[in-house]
């Protein structure tokens, strides 16, 4: 009898993860889009800021290191995905079978692209903090 209740545990438990991780986008949906939400704000604040520090270097014939501006361009390129992403957003809370329930298809997709440009957004957010300074002087001429 031990056997066959361990047997049935550990199949139950090979059977839940996988379920599991598949349905949460669909019930984590609102929550990944808050998230979404303010991790954007957060990039669009440090955007500004090194806009302002570029706009300062610009005026002093600075010139702008490369990765600070592959960091503008990656800023601008996730901001364009995650806007298109939570125009989407309205989709996926339409109602199907008579308006009884969500469309899970749609929650499901868009919810797993929230979470991935979520991802991304951290990443880039992360990488700001690498560099301390946003220009340099260039060299002189002889």
């Amino acid at each position: 009898m031990e056997i066959v209740g361990s047997m049935a545990s550990t199949v139950v438990e090979l059977l839940f993860h996988p379920i599991k991780r598949s349905v949460s986008p669909v019930f984590n949906y609102s929550r990944n889009v808050k998230s979404l939400e303010t991790h954007m704000e957060e990039l669009s604040d440090k955007k500004t800021r090194v806009l302002h520090y570029v706009e300062e270097a610009t005026n002093k014939t600075e010139v702008i290191h490369d990765d600070v501006e592959k960091w503008l361009a990656s800023v601008d390129d996730i901001t364009e995905k995650a806007d298109r992403v939570l125009e989407d957003k309205d989709k996926a809370k339409k109602r199907c079978f008579m308006g009884l329930f969500p469309n899970l298809m749609t929650r499901y997709r868009v919810s797993t692209e929230i979470k991935s440009i979520d991802e991304e957004a951290v990443k880039i957010s992360l990488n700001r903090d690498k560099f301390d300074r946003v220009s340099y002087l260039p060299a002189r001429r002889g």
